[in-house]
């Protein structure tokens, strides 16, 4: 992956559009075209190269999402944070998943900058406190330090945390003696602080099912509900007024924003509106906010813009989707032969080594064996985009046009292929190529232990 990630980022394209942003004031754009499948997490990780932070606004959930797998597997999960979405109807109330990355992501942000911020419209257009509340409602605390155990107590009633017996979710603390267990709004697990007297000995991640301990931190930070620390903040100091800020006062000055597909956006907060959601912001307030910021356009229908936001160019990446192969091995070499005629390099994407070597047995059997073909489809998939170098009129034998070459075999995917014409290189993913959706999430999968809590509270 990393040789897929250098031959695009030194593309003449992408230093042109680097040029293109660095002149770019607050208020003004670039339009992004032809940018297909995940060629945009490309481009947007090349950016991250030099730029202090990017926020992207994806058109809808599975957008965002999408994009946050594909730049957390170009530029590592320590750089990338996600913005989801809290519950604004009552069948999603024991969904927190949304509610746990937005208090994450916050959190994260404030204490750096330096991150690729990714969004959806549902999630940008909801309300929330002013940074200022939500620094002042982060309790941290380091083992071998001296906390006042009384004070930490009366913080995290203040804060909204329930004191029970045991700690069962999100939000919950209990104290045994000099232990205390407390469940924030962050992570998969609660956190176990030991103290004696004042001073906090040790602190360690456990199992909320088991009690186990996961593993010793030497630091953390304890993190509230978005609406339990600003209600909390409001009962201080009387200075914040609840929920009348958005994501962009979070941002650095200096953060590029690129908003994908504009026409879509102010689509689903439409539709949004319209099913009764309240306590939102409009499109308007949206596409207001963002002009105080550098602006990068994806232009997926048309040429899409923001209103009064003037575009300063249009870069053109005239890339196009990976075309659909039905699960046919013989379409997938063919296709990739008329691209090794015209001097592409193919890269084939799979999720797993041995989904890799199965994909290259297939390839190979085929190379090898092209007796096993009869003779070139008519519908090969894509060569109208490849300037019609096959014509099925010649009726050409199958073992005079593949190509003995074979592509390059990768063990990650990203979520969608694209081929680059100009540029003369072919991402294909071996789920697309079997009409598959890629698995989704970037974390490594781990031996079964258990049913999390996140994953109880989804259920």
């Amino acid at each position: 992956m990393k040789e897929l990630r250098k031959r695009i980022t030194r593309s003449p394209l992408i230093e042109t559009l680097r040029r293109e942003i660095r002149a770019l004031n607050p208020g003004q754009s670039v339009r992004l075209k032809g940018a297909a499948g995940s060629l945009p997490a490309f481009i947007l990780t090349a950016l991250f190269e030099n730029s202090e932070q990017i926020f992207c606004i994806a058109p809808d959930n599975d957008h965002a999402e999408q994009l946050r797998d594909d730049c957390a597997l170009l530029l590592g999960e320590q750089r990338i944070k996600y913005f989801g979405a809290r519950p604004m109807h009552e069948a999603q109330v024991l969904d927190l998943k949304g509610s746990i990355s937005q208090v994450d992501t916050l959190s994260t942000i404030i204490r750096d900058s330096h991150y690729v911020i990714v969004a959806s419209a549902e999630s940008v257009v909801q309300k929330l406190p002013a940074p200022a509340v939500v620094k002042s409602s982060l309790v941290e605390l380091n083992a071998g330090h001296e906390h006042s155990f009384a004070g930490l107590l009366s913080r995290l009633q203040q804060l909204g945390f329930v004191r029970k017996e045991f700690v069962e979710s999100y939000g919950d603390f209990a104290v045994r003696g000099g232990i205390v267990d407390v469940f924030p709004f962050s992570g998969e697990n609660p956190v176990r602080l030991e103290f004696w007297g004042d001073s906090l000995e040790s602190i360690r991640e456990f199992d909320v099912l088991s009690q186990r301990s996961i593993r010793v931190l030497r630091s953390t930070t304890l993190l509230p509900s978005l609406r339990n620390g600003s209600e909390a903040s409001n009962r201080g100091s009387g200075e914040h007024k609840g929920l009348d800020h958005s994501l962009f006062d979070y941002l650095s000055p200096n953060a590029l924003v690129m908003l994908s597909s504009p026409s879509l956006v102010v689509a689903e907060i439409a539709e949004l509106i319209e099913e009764g959601v309240e306590d939102i912001f409009n499109a308007e307030a949206i596409f207001g906010r963002a002009q105080k910021f550098a602006l990068l356009i994806q232009s997926i229908v048309g040429d899409e813009s923001i209103p009064e936001v003037p575009v300063q160019n249009d870069i053109d990446f005239q890339s196009s989707s990976q075309p659909s192969f039905n699960g046919s091995i013989r379409q997938l070499v063919e296709f990739q032969s008329t691209l090794f005629r015209q001097g592409f390099t193919v890269f084939l994407c799979s999720d797993t080594t041995q989904e890799a070597d199965r994909l290259r047995e297939l390839v190979e059997d085929v190379v090898t064996d092209p007796s096993s073909v009869d003779r070139l489809g008519k519908n090969l998939p894509g060569a109208s985009d490849l300037h019609g170098e096959i014509d099925p009129k010649t009726q050409a034998p199958v073992s005079s046009m593949i190509s003995e070459k074979l592509p390059v075999f990768l063990t990650e995917t990203v979520h969608a292929g694209f081929v680059m014409h100009g540029e003369k290189l072919a991402v294909l993913t071996e789920h697309e190529i079997f009409g598959r959706m890629k698995r989704r999430g970037v974390e490594k999968r781990r031996r079964f232990k258990g049913f999390s809590q996140k994953e109880l509270q989804q259920l």
